[in-house]
């Protein structure tokens, strides 16, 4: 899982921005969820933030190319949250993919807001 804001730069308090979320699965993931967690006072996201997957599976693996074509990508799945941060400074947004059996997996995102 990689997260990564749009834009990647000047992000500005009052400004909305968008923290996407990419899982390329490397096992089948039963009824898998992907959420956010974010401090209150710090961040207004608008709209969910928790997008029930369903079953996620790993993607198949791409045919080997031919020179001078690059390597084909297996597919993934991408999930967009729209956030406004309320102040400037570092904050930190959790993202939590998770399933009912246990498994789990957190990344951090660091947003460097601008006043």
């Amino acid at each position: 899982m990689t997260t990564w804001s749009v834009p990647s730069q000047s992000i500005k308090a009052g400004a909305e921005f968008f923290l996407q979320v990419r899982i390329a699965a490397e096992t089948r993931l039963e009824h898998a969820e992907v959420a956010i967690e974010t401090p209150a006072d710090t961040f207004l996201v608008r709209g969910a933030t928790r997008f029930a997957l369903g079953t996620v599976m790993p993607a198949p693996v791409p045919p080997v190319s031919q020179a001078p074509n690059p390597p084909a990508l297996g597919m993934t799945l991408v999930r967009s949250f729209a956030m406004t941060p309320f102040r400037s400074g570092s904050h930190d947004i959790s993202v939590t993919l998770q399933t009912p059996s246990g498994k789990k997996q957190i990344v951090v995102h660091t947003v460097d807001v601008m006043p």
